[in-house]
């Protein structure tokens, strides 16, 4: 993912933030701390780095008196849908190579696979917090 982002001048978090902010259109920091599932030093320092950079904006929140609400630039919003663009049409060249019943045969092997991860990552929290498992 990282070699998908060369020449952007963003890293894997930020583009993270950019698309949860591309689908939001806007959010407080722990929206996006909780939508991402990511530590919220981590979100605060990408957030200050793409505000230095341009790529987002930050408002007041008119909810909350001490929040912000962070937002896309129109630039960063380019920047995103061109490199959705250029992945789609890297997956379509790749997939090309495969019929239809291979890929749904993947996408079944990986939704059980992601099924098996979340079931074991729910035990191993249950265990943590005491709960039986």
């Amino acid at each position: 993912m990282e070699r998908d982002l060369q020449g952007t001048g963003i890293t894997v978090g930020q583009r993270a933030i950019l698309e949860a902010l591309s689908e939001a259109k806007s959010a407080t920091a722990p929206m996006l701390t909780d939508w991402l599932d990511m530590k919220r030093q981590f979100v605060a320092r990408e957030l200050k780095a793409l505000l230095e950079a341009g790529m987002i904006e930050k408002t007041p929140n008119p909810d909350r008196a001490r929040s912000f609400l962070y937002r896309l630039t129109p630039e960063s919003a380019e920047l995103i849908a061109a490199i959705r663009e250029r992945e789609v049409r890297t997956f379509a060249a790749f997939s090309d190579q495969f019929t239809e019943d291979e890929l749904l045969a993947f996408r079944k092997i990986m939704e059980a696979l992601y099924a098996n991860m979340l079931a074991g990552e729910n035990r191993d929290t249950q265990q943590e917090d005491g709960s039986p498992s």
